[in-house]
């Protein structure tokens, strides 16, 4: 299936359609869409934080996916997993017999570039410009424009989605321990967490609200959110930004432990299964994580103080050098501007073309 895939058109026009009606009901939904501008802001200018149009999906052919595929299928960088019985199976003989026949040329920095958008890394410092012509205001990146400010996703609606995001190391830092561990502090844990509690249960302001980190091999991102009534938005913010910063300097004794007894109880889950094990065995190799580190994760998290864990939240989560995204009516901006300045944009505008005053125009 993987060398001779048949791809025919007729399927392919199905799988189509499917996209396009994703498309036209993707702003729909006001977390979705929170989610989908919050990645086009830390991610501007590149494949990752490039929303997909209708125009990608009506040039997508047979001939271009077999083109794609062939680029993708390098032995080099392939991972085979197998779990269960394996017995007489002579798995390793007929894998790489496989193998063997997978196309010998390999994907390129170059080629793995949306380069038909003349898309570059966000981080490089120059002006993108699109096919479509649009381009970053001034000499900063857009996300760079954005950072410490409010982008206010315009969507009339009784209810707001609040979504607050940060840059992170990669995994394999060492700060990722206590990075883990304040996070289920601060939002990661339910109820236990701080975000749940001062929002939700003693003031009633949202619906929900959470934290949680991710990571990867090149680096990863914190998140909050929450959702709340329209009217308490700039409240419900207000709120999230002075619980990001309780974390700088007032994690107790008994948040402690109660976070390091969860991590540590949660390991167990990751192996539920001889599947769970081998993602997790791939993962860690992909991300370049030490060898041992399944074995001296535990250590690592029970040696971790108070004090190392409000030291990364100062360093990765100052509220001012965040990113903050809100879908709501267009008529928040007022309330909102109180806490930082704001930018309103229609759903579908993009983050390149945004105009700041004082950023270049």
């Amino acid at each position: 299936m993987l060398l001779n895939p048949r791809l025919p058109a007729d399927r392919l026009q199905i799988v189509q359609n499917g996209m396009l009606a994703a498309i036209q009901r993707r702003n729909a939904d006001p977390s979705r869409l929170a989610s989908r501008k919050l990645n086009e802001v830390l991610y501007a200018g590149t494949r990752r934080g490039y929303a997909l149009q209708s125009g990608d999906v009506n040039a997508i052919t047979p001939e271009l996916l077999r083109r794609e595929l062939n680029r993708r299928l390098q032995a080099k960088d392939l991972y085979a997993t197998a779990s269960g019985d394996l017995t007489g199976l002579r798995l390793s003989e007929r894998l790489n017999t496989i193998v063997t026949r997978f196309p010998g040329t390999a994907v390129s920095a170059a080629d793995d570039r949306d380069s038909s958008r003349g898309l570059q890394n966000a981080n490089a410092g120059q002006t993108n410009v699109s096919a479509a012509g649009y381009a970053v205001v001034g000499s900063a990146p857009a996300s760079q424009q954005l950072r410490g400010r409010i982008l206010l996703v315009n969507k009339p609606a009784a209810q707001a989605v609040v979504q607050i995001a940060g840059r992170l190391p990669a995994r394999r830092s060492a700060d990722m321990y206590a990075l883990q561990t304040g996070n289920y502090i601060l939002g990661g844990g339910s109820f236990n967490s701080r975000l749940t509690r001062e929002i939700r249960v003693q003031r009633g302001l949202a619906y929900f609200a959470y934290s949680y980190n991710q990571f990867d091999a090149g680096g990863g991102r914190f998140v909050a959110g929450a959702g709340t009534r329209s009217f308490l938005a700039h409240q419900t913010l207000g709120l999230m930004y002075t619980t990001i910063a309780s974390m700088h300097a007032n994690v107790s004794a008994g948040d402690l432990r109660l976070a390091k007894d969860a991590i540590l109880n949660s390991l167990a889950f990751q192996f539920d299964s001889p599947e769970d094990a081998v993602f997790q065995a791939v993962r860690n190799d992909l991300h370049g994580m030490p060898a041992g580190y399944l074995v001296g994760f535990p250590q690592k998290v029970r040696a971790l103080s108070a004090d190392q864990l409000s030291a990364v939240a100062r360093r990765y989560q100052q509220p001012q050098n965040l990113w903050t995204v809100i879908v709501g009516p267009a008529a928040l901006k007022e309330k909102l501007e109180a806490l930082r300045p704001v930018v309103v944009i229609e759903p579908e505008d993009t983050i390149e073309s945004i105009r700041i005053a004082g950023r270049g125009n």
